[in-house]
């Protein structure tokens, strides 16, 4: 079904057994089946069962734009670009909540995925760390089995963990603490990198040629990579502040 592709597709899981469906027999299924549908994939999946219980609204909304979507006949891609961004800031607004051991774990798995995305295409990784609300690439195709289950595992530990907490004030970044790190993650980079991070003014948002993304993963990965190595509390705090940034930039 592609209802189950969807669940797949959202997160980069590959859990869920993908069968193809007559797209026609899709569009005329009643919009309270196909969502019916959803619901029983979705349940089987903890990160999206702690979705459905602590957090109704928003994932009636996903669930409805994902079954509308699909009914439309849009790509398994295009779906998941209508819900991402969404998902995302939930799970972004709800990371900076979490305990340092959580939010050590959380970029711990950052780099690995990332890490494994620029062995095996460096625009996949680009498209993760700069552009993660719309991707390109099919990541049931991409990513491991074992690490889709655990990004679906971590995600539903964070969303639980902090489903009850309290907003907490962005923490904004400390300029002083933080500069070394960008120009450690600077050295990282070959010399042709850096031509070609130059060209777009250091900004990945405006990568367009193959040389510019992978620059743009390499200059990410190697930040995320500074920030994983610093000690517990401090990856923590710097962490969040990141995240903190993201989210006022999308406000």
């Amino acid at each position: 079904q592609r209802i189950g592709q969807f669940v797949a597709l959202i997160l980069g899981i590959a859990v869920i057994r993908i069968v193809p469906v007559d797209q026609l027999s899709l569009r005329l299924q009643p919009t309270q089946t196909l969502q019916a549908k959803a619901d029983a994939e979705l349940f089987a999946i903890p990160a999206f069962k702690v979705l459905h219980d602590d957090y109704p609204a928003d994932y009636a909304v996903m669930r409805n734009t994902a079954v509308q979507s699909l009914k439309a006949g849009e790509t398994n891609i295009q779906t998941i670009n209508r819900i991402r961004p969404r998902l995302l800031e939930i799970f972004s607004a709800q990371m900076i909540k979490a305990s340092d051991a959580t939010i050590g774990r959380q970029l711990g798995f950052i780099v690995k995925q990332a890490t494994f995305l620029q062995s095996q295409e460096p625009q996949y990784c680009h498209e993760l760390l700069n552009t993660p609300d719309h991707i390109s690439f099919d990541p049931t195709k991409i990513f491991p089995r074992e690490m889709a289950a655990e990004e679906m595992s971590l995600m539903a530990d964070i969303l639980h963990e902090t489903a009850k907490l309290p907003a907490v004030a962005s923490e904004p970044i400390d300029e002083a603490e933080f500069q070394p790190l960008v120009e450690q993650a600077f050295a990282r980079l070959s010399p042709s990198a850096v031509t070609a991070f130059t060209v777009i003014d250091f900004e990945p948002a405006r990568a367009t040629t193959s040389g510019q993304k992978a620059a743009s993963c390499h200059f990410a990965l190697g930040l995320m990579q500074e920030i994983n190595a610093l000690p517990p509390a401090d990856r923590a705090r710097v962490f969040r502040s990141v995240v903190s940034a993201g989210l006022k930039s999308q406000s």
